[in-house]
């Protein structure tokens, strides 16, 4: 997405969409067969194989929430593999697949410590980020007296 704006707007129009990119497609982290075998896996060595699977199955029933696989392109060298990724996921999990352009431009900026206020959420010292109910999706809060407005 290229501003905070247009993934508002993309929310309001797609809530039960889940965002692919090439970083959380290569962690295995998002909803697709994979996801679940490493999940198995990292979980096994520290639970009841019940236990286990119990998670594993609220996690299946988190993905249920979604109907739609949206791969955000950043034009990255691996968007076409990413791409195929996420539309594979969808398949196996029944949804919708959408493939949209995004700006690349709020990564350069962050990399390139460009931090504008309106758009980028700065933690001042002795702060710590939270939820914001609103289109912020994030704010600073402070940790000793409750939420900090930006």
């Amino acid at each position: 997405m290229e501003s905070a704006e247009a993934y508002a707007d993309h929310q309001r129009r797609c809530a039960t969409c889940y965002y692919y990119t090439p970083g959380w497609n290569r962690g295995l982290r998002v909803p697709g067969p994979e996801a679940l075998e490493v999940m198995r896996t990292d979980l096994s060595a520290k639970f009841d194989p019940e236990d286990v699977e119990f998670l594993v199955e609220t996690t299946r029933e988190q993905w249920a929430m979604h109907d739609t696989a949206t791969y955000i392109d950043l034009g990255t060298d691996d968007a076409a593999a990413a791409a195929a990724y996420a539309r594979r996921c969808a398949d196996w999990l029944g949804w919708r697949f959408e493939h949209l352009n995004g700006d690349p431009a709020l990564l350069r900026d962050l990399l390139w410590c460009n931090w504008d206020p309106d758009r980028f959420q700065i933690i001042e010292p002795g702060s710590k980020l939270g939820h914001a109910p609103d289109e912020r999706i994030m704010r600073s809060e402070s940790t000793d007296s409750g939420p900090r407005q930006k």
